[in-house]
């Protein structure tokens, strides 16, 4: 697999990803999704981390966070959309106690995951400024270079951001107390809790920015120092590009890691009309997987192409969606005219959000038949080139053959979901349909990508 070592060598990817983690979460709601910054550091680390294995830990520590962050999400969603919708049918302090503990969830999978992640990364990134001579990050003050003064001011807002989070939600302990008459809580405190979150949003907000200035500052100061940067590629070229299958099954890995996480948001799982899986995560998943395949081709082009598309069209849908659900009852189109036409809009939006997924999707399979051909092959070795041709061509029809599976599978589920999109009140069991298919597909990709991996395997790995 040719490589293009980027100037940057990742760190800006990495600086990126700060930017999407400095945000305070208030309410258990995260603005900039956490998954993405996650992701992005395994994108920024896929380079360094063949110099260091610090740095090999911190990625497969933020890999771990991805799937933490994408739990996040759903969960945001369930505990927001389905729980709000659902309010006349609950008690007062289902939605709360949900928010409480959610948020103590992620505290704590924050503290045991993300502060090894960090400690890694800095101190990775520390070894690799000592050995190459980085005077911006190997600068001392009391006895600590830049880059472990970093790591333990990221601690710290870890822990302070963590717990300011979570400790608004616990007023409405006060709540159960007030209520059976207790003697230790007189008052029920969680009346006040927009004053609370607010507050404790000030204060996240603060030490959030000072956080991400000193963040950007110290891996901007690193990224300036040129000399440094011209090391550190040298010794990738001399070390890490002549171990060729190494290299190549690294990338492959993270790459077809991020098709499958893609994968799971072609699925139209659906909860009071609301989308959980947006084809937006798609899109940014999909485009991430392509940035790692440095090698320019007219199929990574025509996939970059579906990607931005499907994000601006699953973005629209998306809009409309929670605008409609803000201001009607899913089933309010029946009866009002506003809503029908607001609700007319939301699935004509979904029917070619669907269409357009299956458009990225045949750009992803083209791509992966353009893989089959460049990176598998059988080699019998030199006294049989012909027996090894034959085997190979059977080879890439078999996997190939898979691919167009594959294809017919989501295109019958995009039609599907189509159909849905605009049927979905008088024929609503074609989602599960569309259901069902769109799971079979994820199910037939994620095994093809194992077996191409398999056989990426057998071309590259060193033979003993």
């Amino acid at each position: 697999m040719k490589t293009n070592i980027k100037s940057h060598m990742g760190l800006r990817y990495v600086m990126l990803a700060g930017i999407f983690l400095f945000d305070p979460m208030i309410g258990f709601v995260d603005v900039l999704p956490d998954v993405i910054g996650y992701l992005l550091f395994c994108v920024g680390l896929s380079n360094l981390s063949d110099l260091s294995d610090t740095l090999t830990e911190a990625a497969q520590r933020f890999r771990t966070m991805a799937w933490v962050g994408f739990g996040q999400l759903v969960a945001a969603y369930l505990v927001h959309i389905v729980m709000a919708q659902n309010a006349e049918q609950m008690n007062r302090y289902e939605q709360p106690v949900a928010i409480l503990l959610c948020s103590f969830v992620i505290l704590v999978l924050r503290w045991y995951f993300l502060i090894p992640a960090f400690r890694s990364l800095f101190k990775g990134i520390g070894q690799l400024a000592e050995r190459h001579g980085c005077h911006a990050l190997c600068e001392e003050k009391k006895n600590k270079t830049r880059t472990e003064r970093a790591s333990a001011a990221t601690t710290a807002w870890i822990i302070l951001s963590s717990f300011l989070s979570v400790l608004p939600e616990t007023s409405i302990l006060t709540s159960f107390e007030h209520d059976a008459e207790s003697e230790i809580f007189t008052f029920d405190w969680y009346r006040f809790i927009s004053l609370f979150r607010g507050a404790c949003g000030v204060l996240l907000a603060i030490f959030a920015i000072v956080w991400l200035v000193r963040f950007l500052r110290c891996f901007g100061d690193a990224l300036r120092d040129r000399e440094w940067i011209d090391a550190l590629r040298v010794r990738y070229i001399n070390e890490v590009l002549p171990q060729t299958g190494m290299l190549t099954l690294r990338r492959f890995s993270l790459i077809f890691l991020l098709i499958k996480v893609a994968a799971i948001f072609t699925v139209n799982f659906r909860l009071n009309h609301f989308s959980v899986l947006p084809a937006l995560g798609f899109s940014v998943m999909l485009l991430l997987a392509i940035s790692l395949m440095d090698t320019p081709t007219e199929e990574k082009r025509s996939c970059k192409i579906a990607g931005i598309s499907l994000a601006f069209f699953s973005a629209i849908r998306l809009f409309l969606n929670v605008t409609y659900l803000l201001q009607f009852q899913p089933e309010a189109s029946l009866y009002q005219s506003d809503a029908y036409w607001h609700f007319l809009a939301v699935r004509v939006a979904g029917a070619c959000e669907a269409i357009v997924t299956l458009v990225a999707v045949v750009a992803l399979l083209k791509l992966l038949t353009r893989l089959v051909r460049e990176h598998t092959a059988v080699d019998y070795g030199t006294n049989a080139v012909t027996v090894s041709a034959r085997a190979t061509e059977k080879l890439h029809r078999a996997l190939e053959k898979r691919l167009k599976i594959i294809f017919v599978i989501f295109f019958l589920a995009a039609l599907v979901n189509a159909a849905d999109a605009l049927l979905q009140l008088t024929l609503p069991w074609l989602w599960w349909i569309a259901l069902v298919l769109s799971i079979a597909g994820i199910c037939l990709l994620s095994s093809f990508l194992h077996e191409l991996l398999t056989q990426i395997k057998n071309r590259y790995q060193p033979k003993v």
